[in-house]
C-alpha cells in the first residue's frame, strides 16, 4: 500500500508548460497536458501552429486532394484541386476548434490558460516561443502531424536541436495514465531524469520503474539503494530493471513489457538529441526528454 502522494511542489521540476498543437491535435492532448499543469501547480500556455509547408503545398499547381467521399464505393479514392484559400479558411476555423478544447481542458483542471497561433515551420516556431518555458509539451500522432518529406522519427530530431527546454512528446492515444519507465545511468542528466519521472508518477498516483544501465551488478544495487532511500517519503511504488547494456531497442522493450504510458530520459549535448528520433520511432507511449 503507498504511504501518500508527493505534495506539487516537492518533486516537480517544471513550473511553465508549453503545449504545441497543429491541426490533427485533438482534446485528448489538451486533457492531459492541463492535468499535468494542475499537478505541478504550473503555467500552462498552448500555441497552434498553421503548417507553412502544408499551405506552400497547396499552391503547387500539380497538388491534388485526395480523398473518400460518402458516394465513393469502398475502396475507391476522389481526385480535386487543392484550394490554397479555401485550406487557410479551414485551418483556421481549425484553430478556433482546438483553442475551445483547450479552454475546456483548462477549465475543468481548474487553470487559466494562454492560447496563440502561428504559422511557420513546427520546430523553428517552438524554439521562438519556449525561451521562457520549463517543459514544451509536442501533441504527436502515429501519422506525420506535420506534412512534408519528413518521418516521425526525422520531426522529433529537428524539435529537439531546434529547442533547448526539456520536451514531451505526447502521445495523443495514450494519456499519461499508466507506468513511467525513467532510464538510469548514474549520470547528471539521468538524475534530472529521475526527479521528472518520480515527480510525474507521484503526482497521478502511479508506479514508476527504474531501468538501471550498467553492466555492473553491484553498481545496479547500489543505485537500486540510493534511489529507493532518496525516494522513501515521496509515496511513489518503486520498480527496477537492470539492464547490462543495449541500445534504445533494449528500453524500448522494457517499456512494452511493462506497459508505460511514458519513458524518460535525460540528455546532455547535441549528440544524444538524435535519440528522439530513435525512440519515437520504436515506442508506442509518450517520450519526455529532460534537459
Amino acid at each position: 500500500m503507498l504511504a501518500r502522494r508527493p505534495e506539487a511542489g516537492s518533486l516537480a521540476p517544471f513550473r511553465r508548460l508549453l503545449l504545441v498543437l497543429d491541426a490533427m491535435s485533438g482534446y485528448a492532448s489538451a486533457e492531459a497536458a492541463a492535468r499535468l499543469a494542475r499537478r505541478f501547480e504550473a503555467e500552462f500556455a498552448a500555441l497552434y501552429i498553421e503548417s507553412e509547408e502544408l499551405l506552400r503545398l497547396a499552391g503547387h499547381p500539380g497538388a491534388r486532394l485526395i480523398g473518400r467521399s460518402p458516394e465513393t464505393e469502398p475502396g475507391e479514392t476522389t481526385s480535386s484541386n487543392l484550394d490554397t484559400a479555401a485550406l487557410a479558411r479551414a485551418l483556421r476555423a481549425r484553430a478556433d476548434e482546438i483553442r475551445r478544447a483547450v479552454e475546456r481542458a483548462a477549465r475543468e483542471s481548474a487553470l487559466s490558460a494562454s492560447f496563440e497561433v502561428r504559422r511557420g515551420r513546427i520546430a523553428a516556431e517552438v524554439a521562438a516561443c519556449a525561451a521562457e518555458t520549463d517543459l514544451v509539451i509536442v501533441a504527436w500522432a502515429e501519422h506525420a502531424a506535420w506534412p512534408g518529406p519528413i518521418s516521425t522519427g526525422r520531426a522529433a530530431e529537428a524539435i529537439a536541436r531546434a529547442n533547448p527546454r526539456s520536451i514531451l512528446f505526447l502521445r495523443e492515444d495514450r494519456a499519461l495514465s499508466g507506468a513511467v519507465v525513467v532510464l538510469f545511468d548514474g549520470g547528471a542528466a539521468a538524475e534530472r531524469a529521475l526527479q521528472a519521472a518520480a515527480a510525474i508518477a507521484g503526482a497521478a498516483g502511479n508506479p514508476c520503474e527504474v531501468v538501471l544501465r550498467t553492466p555492473r551488478i553491484a553498481e545496479a544495487d547500489r543505485w537500486r539503494s540510493d534511489i529507493r532511500a532518496r525516494l522513501a517519503d515521496a509515496g511513489i511504488e518503486l520498480e527496477f530493471l537492470h539492464l547490462p547494456g543495449g541500445d534504445g531497442e533494449a528500453l524500448c522493450a522494457a517499456a512494452r513489457r511493462r506497459g508505460a504510458s511514458l519513458v524518460v530520459v535525460g540528455t546532455d549535448g547535441e549528440s544524444e538529441k538524435s535519440i528522439a528520433g530513435d525512440l519515437l520511432d520504436r515506442l508506442s507511449c509518450s517520450l519526455l526528454l529532460v534537459r
